[in-house]
């Protein structure tokens, strides 16, 4: 799931929807056309500039992915029942073209979002390169934000890129989003723009790939 997916209607597989009123800012429970349950969303304070809601592969969980508008994204997690019961929000993350996924079982819970849905290698462009105790020469790429759904702790890892003397950009920045998905427990995998990649969870603070032509 991508936060560019602008869905705002939802059908659970006993006949019942959930709709998001982006204009009221709130969720609502339906069946047979009656209001059954509603839950209503505290104005952020950075702003709102747009949201959709997805549900989670076995239809038990709701995602409210949304964003300021000011390049900043955030998302709120509701567990689906006879009512919604928030169980998480999050604070609004800097970057753009979020995407979500799920662990198979369903206790985790994953945002990846880049710090730029165009051409992401702009710092390295501008010549806006860091340097710090852990490497040299690098620019961030994107952070991604693990929230374990049992004791709803998030962890946030952000993705450093390191380009060698003789690295060249690509010509066009291609799919923003990165579709990340879990194919276990312990391990996620991420479609970077050079090249898909399997990490091993729980993630580092830290992750550094190096990028060269050769």
């Amino acid at each position: 799931m991508d936060s560019f997916d602008e869905c705002k209607t939802v059908t659970l597989d006993d006949g019942k929807t959930i709709e998001l009123n982006a204009t009221e800012l709130s969720i609502n429970l339906i069946f047979n056309g009656n209001v059954i349950d509603s839950h209503t969303l505290g104005y952020p304070s950075a702003g709102f500039g747009g949201g959709s809601i997805h549900l989670s592969p076995t239809k038990t969980k709701l995602v409210f992915a949304y964003y300021s508008g000011q390049s900043e994204e955030a998302f709120s997690i509701f567990e689906i029942g006879n009512q919604l019961k928030a169980l998480y929000e999050s604070e609004y993350f800097f970057g753009e073209a979020a995407s979500y996924c799920f662990s198979p079982n369903e206790t985790t819970f994953v945002q990846a979002i880049p710090r730029s849905c165009t051409e992401w290698w702009l710092p390295w462009e501008d010549g806006d390169i860091e340097d710090d105790e852990l490497c040299k020469g690098y620019f961030e790429f994107c952070e991604i934000n693990i929230l374990d759904l049992k004791n709803l702790k998030l962890n946030n890892c952000v993705v450093r890129l390191v380009p060698d003397a003789n690295w060249k950009p690509p010509e066009k920045a291609g799919d923003p989003f990165l579709h990340e998905k879990m194919p276990s427990e312990e391990t996620l995998e991420i479609g970077f723009p050079w090249g898909k990649k399997v990490l091993a969870l729980p993630l580092p603070k830290v992750v550094i790939y190096e990028l060269s032509n050769a």
